[in-house]
């Protein structure tokens, strides 16, 4: 016998029934579905039951054994709003009424809007070339791309390396022609034009490796991460529907790439060959196991392409050498015989492996207890016949860099005499190298200027055999620096600034403070303020979370924060367990699984310390969460509405019950390994204690701003709307609850630069509304 469960929603049933609704009165009813009241569009229940666990024929997990059986079933009435086609004509009419019914409720906002607006293209610096870099080293050029006023995408540049000069790098601008090859190489603005496209961007382009007149790239046109690839300069198909990444072979007779699953899961390696139809690309490797996604880079020294296939809690990584390629005809079978695995996935295992042209194969593992991670080579016996695994114990293997349970070593970078090595020490990113010939093992730590920052090893960096490297570093008063790090010496020296009108350092200063969470963990924020600000409570504060997937939310420079700032603002963030600011253990085990609660009440603790010590108070506190992040913000709406008067969620994913036990609908079997499987015993009481949707209860909830995309496939665009509905039918109040929902753009919001600083014009100016009082809206 099915087992029943109706939590809340006997009460959700009569609340949603016109007629008996006592708090709204309602317009008008749109046919089938929707609701109009004067608090916005509600969508009409239906009676839809959802099984979690067993069910016969789907896949709701790889352990039969772990799975519910007989399922629950519960009740979803609003299940009717999921449109995986995009074409429901209810579901559509539904997203329409939600954009009417926020340009209603904003229409007042216009005026500021607008000037937020202009102080946003004010800020951009309309027309600005980016840093330029090297793909090859005996290349003549270096590749940049280009801003101009008026365009609102990009246009891809190259210009001869003789040509750069201290002075177009102080002006952030290149002087280029047409002559010896220069120029333009893609303008964006032509090709969204030609195609009719409302979004247009590029996720790879890679110049012909031996002919300066040929590249190919990978272009979305519609927001939903799913890419073509194009050729120019040579008579190529166009390769349909890939994950986006692509290489070249060393000598350009083949592009490799990565296409996706029924599920939008980048599974499978394929390869083309120049010359040929795609009908005879080859697929080289597959994924079947739907919890993992695979991606794919060439080794830095050119010789094996390199294939990682991850999940959240295991990798796998395989070599193909260069060599296997060299025949005249590329088969399935020939190139099977050449891979090799570096070590066979064993649950929980994580490795990065890249090889170097010493022999060696470098890895930065959590093998062996060593949940920080270390730093290990052992021969790379590539060459040995009929060995498929090249490593049966990585254990065994030479210790470079030992694990250190206060240092994080989080990714790295080898060059032909250096690794470069990125990671976290007390709660900040840090940069180390290490010598790959010196008798001296020890790692040296690079120094940074300022005591809250964010630096990363740039993703420019393509070039083997060089004694600099390129990084990124930013605070959150310095906009974004490039910074080239000599291996040699260690000099760091400022190459390249983002420069943003209107924004005076010299007015704020930056803290990091402390609290303790609910269970005495401490817990940082860090906050940009302007200088001088007193702790009387009158502050308006924006706070930030994410903590999830063990992904850092860095003190970095947000140009978004900038309007916010001009108006004497405090913009914070909050590092909660779920990321991986302090290490490993801050996200294994302290926000995930069985212990994602943590995130919620460490957030909550933050909210409460920036009230009780007078930075600011509850009537003037807004937060602000995205995709992971907008779990977040539903779930502590759902357990403290008090402490916040106004909440930004940026496509939520919200709905963490019904999403997470279908694996038909796209990367949900990949985030079992994050959140848990809900069709488990020993997850589903707990996820549905903290799922926003299921949580949502009668009480006063603040003003709450829901962005969405309707092309978003990593949070499907009806979770936010279902949410709305949900939080209109229960709120005691009459605190605004508004939904926008982006019909061009996916999950990474709209890529036209100027349509995007609309949108965010609109967020900024919402928040500044309900932070200021009438009487004080003139200031700002």
């Amino acid at each position: 016998m099915l087992r029943v469960v109706f939590p809340f929603w006997k009460l959700y049933r009569q609340s949603l029934c016109p007629i008996q609704h006592r708090r709204f009165s309602y317009t008008r009813l749109i046919p089938m579905g929707t609701t109009i009241s004067h608090n916005g569009p509600i969508a009409q229940p239906k009676a839809h039951l959802v099984k979690f666990g067993k069910v016969k024929g789907e896949n709701r997990g790889a352990v039969e054994s772990h799975l519910i059986d007989p399922p629950i079933k519960r009740m979803d009435e609003l299940y009717w709003l999921r449109d995986d086609s995009r074409s429901s004509k209810p579901v559509l009419n539904h997203v329409e009424e939600e954009n009417a019914f926020a340009s209603r409720r904003t229409a007042s906002l216009e005026a500021l809007r607008t000037k937020i607006y202009t102080e946003n293209i004010s800020a951009l610096q309309e027309n600005r070339d980016s840093f330029p870099f090297e793909f090859e080293k005996d290349s003549k050029y270096a590749y940049f791309s280009r801003e101009q006023k008026g365009s609102p995408y990009k246009i891809y540049c190259r210009i001869l390396k003789e040509k750069l000069c201290a002075e177009s790098y102080a002006k952030q601008r290149f002087s280029i022609d047409s002559t010896s090859g220069q120029g333009i190489l893609l303008d964006l603005n032509k090709l969204a034009q030609s195609s009719g496209s409302k979004f247009c961007m590029v996720n790879s382009l890679r110049p012909h490796p031996t002919d300066d007149s040929v590249f190919a790239y990978s272009v979305d046109l519609h927001g939903n991460e799913s890419f073509d690839i194009r050729f120019s300069g040579i008579h190529e198909p166009t390769i349909s529907k890939t994950s986006g990444d692509l290489e070249w072979s060393k000598d350009g007779s083949r592009l490799f790439y990565i296409t996706k699953d029924e599920a939008e899961r980048p599974s499978e390696v394929w390869v083309h060959t120049i010359g040929q139809g795609c009908e005879r690309d080859v697929c080289i490797f597959q994924e079947p196991d739907k919890l993992y996604e695979v991606t794919m880079e060439l080794s830095l020294c050119k010789g094996f392409v390199v294939i990682n296939t991850a999940s959240t809690e295991t990798t796998e990584t395989h070599l193909i050498p260069m060599t296997a390629f060299q025949k005249k005809e590329t088969h399935e079978t020939s190139i099977a015989s050449e891979i090799r695995c570096v070590r066979r996935r064993e649950f929980g295992c994580r490795y990065w492996a890249m090889p170097h042209p010493d022999g060696f194969l470098y890895i930065l593992t959590n093998s062996g207890g060593a949940v920080n991670n270390a730093l290990v080579r052992c021969p790379n016996n590539f060459v040995s016949s009929g060995q498929t695994e090249l490593i049966r114990n990585i254990e065994e293997s030479e210790v470079l860099i030992p694990h250190d349970s206060s240092r994080y070593l989080q990714n790295f970078k080898v060059f032909k005499d250096h690794i470069v090595l990125a990671g976290r020490k007390d709660g900040l990113s840090q940069i180390w190298t290490l010598a790959i010939h010196a008798a001296d093992r020890t790692m040296t730590r690079v120094h940074m200027p300022d005591t809250v920052y964010c630096v990363k090893i740039s993703k420019k960096n393509h070039i083997l055999d060089t004694d600099t490297v390129l990084l990124e570093y930013s605070t959150l008063n310095i906009p974004r620096v490039r910074m080239q790090l000599n291996l040699r010496s260690h000099h760091l020296a400022t190459v390249w600034q983002i420069k943003v009108d209107g924004h005076k350092q010299n007015d704020y200063e930056v803290k990091r403070l402390s609290t303790k969470s609910f269970d005495g963990t401490e817990v940082h924020i860090s906050m940009i303020m302007p200088k001088g600000a007193v702790k009387d409570g009158q502050n308006r504060v924006l706070m930030f979370g994410y903590g999830a997937y063990g992904d850092c939310t860095e003190p970095r420079f947000r140009d978004n924060w900038v309007p916010y700032l001009k108006r004497g603002m405090i913009c914070c963030i909050a590092h909660i367990r779920g990321g991986g600011e302090n290490g490993s253990q801050w996200y294994e085990q302290g926000g995930k699984y069985l212990t994602k609660r943590n995130t919620f009440m460490d957030f909550i603790a933050c909210a409460e310390f920036l009230i009780h010590q007078g930075w600011t108070h509850p009537d003037r506190l807004a937060i602000e969460g995205r995709s992971a992040g907008g779990l977040l913000i539903g779930a502590v709406l759902n357990m403290r509405p008090d402490l916040f008067q106004v909440a930004v969620a940026s496509v939520p994913f919200v709905d963490a019950m019904t999403s997470m036990c279908d694996a038909s609908i796209p990367l949900t079997a990949g985030e079992w390994e994050e959140w848990g499987n809900p069709n488990e015993y020993r997850f589903h009481d707990y996820m549905l204690s903290y799922s926003p949707i299921d949580n949502v209860r009668a009480q006063n909830y603040p003003h709450v701003l829901i962005l969405a995309g309707l092309n978003d496939h990593r949070v499907q665009f009806w979770e936010p709307l279902k949410w709305a509905s949900k939080l209109r039918s229960f709120t005691t109040g009459t605190n605004d609850i508004i939904v926008k929902v982006d019909t061009a753009a996916g999950h990474f919001s709209t890529s036209d630069r100027y349509r995007h600083l609309h949108e965010l014009s609109f967020q900024q100016a919402y928040v500044i509304s309900k932070l200021f009082k009438a009487g004080d809206m003139t200031k700002t």
